[in-house]
């Protein structure tokens, strides 16, 4: 568990943990070419659990002193934004590729652009954290 992990709050992992069933569904769903509950799942992802709720969750977080919590959640908040936009990205392109260029990523670690980065395949770290 690195030091970030040991700092994560219940909303950091409920998120991380949303964000892989999506990863996985997203995934069968694309597979089994059913684009509508596809994307009403990543609509459901935007809007409830990560507007609704998450984005909710953190703004105490975000108030609060404590730098390793504020840490945690900004890295859990990046995870979350690549990998859904990284997921959105085939339905809405324009949009997804603006909204990717506008990242804060570390030169060098991802392509110049989402047509190029690669589409989430899991995220096992996070599977089932919320314990």
């Amino acid at each position: 568990m690195t030091s970030l992990q040991a700092h994560l709050s219940l909303p950091d992992r409920w998120i991380l943990t949303r964000l892989s069933n999506l990863i996985t569904s997203t995934n069968k769903d694309f597979e089994e070419y059913r684009f509508g509950v596809m994307v009403n799942n990543l609509y459901d992802f935007w809007k409830k659990d990560l507007a609704d709720v998450y984005l909710e969750a953190i703004k105490p977080v975000m108030r609060g002193e404590d730098a390793n919590k504020k840490a945690a959640a900004l890295n859990s908040l990046y995870i979350v934004l690549d990998s859904a936009l990284r997921m959105l990205h085939p339905t809405m392109p324009f949009i997804t590729e603006e909204l990717f260029q506008r990242l804060p990523h570390v030169s060098g670690s991802v392509p110049e652009s989402i047509c190029l980065a690669a589409f989430p395949k899991e995220l096992a770290s996070y599977e089932n954290v919320e314990g």
